[in-house]
C-alpha cells in the first residue's frame, strides 16, 4: 500500500536544511485544525460519492466502451475515474490515525477489522487507473494523441504493478504511439 507518510531520511548536506539533525525528520509547521481547504479540495465538485455512484458511473462507463461509442465514453470514464478516486482517498481518510501513528502506537492499534477498507481504497483506486487506461485508448481512437500519451503517463504513474495485464496493456497502447518497437 503506497501511504502519504513516507520514511525521511536525511542524506548530507542535500537534506540537511530540511532536518533539525541528520536522521530527523523535519518538524511540520503548525496547521488550522478548522482550515478544511484541503479536505474541501480532496472531494472536489462532484460531492461525496457512494459506492452505488461509483457503481453506477462504471456500469455507465463500461455500456459506452463496449458499444465503441467513445465520443461518449471519455467523459463517462473520466466521471467514473473521478468518483472512484474520491471515494478511495475517502476510505483512506478514515485510515489516517493509522498511518499518522508513531511506530509504537501502531504496534499497539487494533486494526485488524481495518484491513477490509484499505483493501477497499485500493480496489477503487484500482477502478480508476483502469478508467483513466480506457479513456486514454478512446482519445486516442479520437485523434487526440496528445492527451491520450498524458493519460497513459499518468495512469502507468498510479498503477499498481500487481497490475500486470493492465501495465502491459498501457505501456503497448503508449509504445505504439511512439512506434516503439
Amino acid at each position: 500500500m503506497k501511504s502519504p507518510f513516507g520514511l525521511l531520511i536525511c542524506l548530507g548536506l542535500v537534506a540537511a536544511p530540511l532536518c533539525g539533525q541528520a536522521g530527523q525528520a523535519p518538524t511540520k509547521p503548525a496547521s488550522n485544525p478548522f482550515d478544511l481547504t484541503d479536505a474541501k479540495e480532496q472531494i472536489g465538485t462532484l460531492g461525496v460519492p457512494t459506492v452505488a455512484d461509483v457503481d453506477a458511473a462504471e456500469k455507465a462507463a463500461s455500456e459506452l466502451v463496449a458499444s465503441g461509442d467513445c465520443q461518449k465514453a471519455v467523459p463517462a470514464l473520466e466521471l467514473f475515474a473521478k468518483r472512484a478516486n474520491t471515494l478511495a482517498n475517502l476510505i483512506a481518510g478514515g485510515l489516517q490515525p493509522f498511518y499518522g501513528a508513531s511506530y509504537d502506537d501502531r504496534k499497539s492499534a487494533r486494526v485488524g477489522g481495518l484491513v477490509k477498507y484499505e483493501g477497499l481504497a485500493n480496489g477503487y483506486k484500482a477502478k480508476r487507473d483502469r478508467a483513466m487506461i480506457m479513456q486514454a485508448e478512446c482519445l486516442i481512437k479520437l485523434g487526440q494523441r496528445e492527451q491520450g500519451a498524458a493519460m497513459l503517463v499518468k495512469a502507468l504513474h498510479l498503477l499498481s504493478v500487481s497490475e500486470d495485464e493492465w501495465w502491459t496493456r498501457a505501456r503497448l497502447d503508449l509504445y505504439k504511439l511512439m512506434a516503439v518497437n
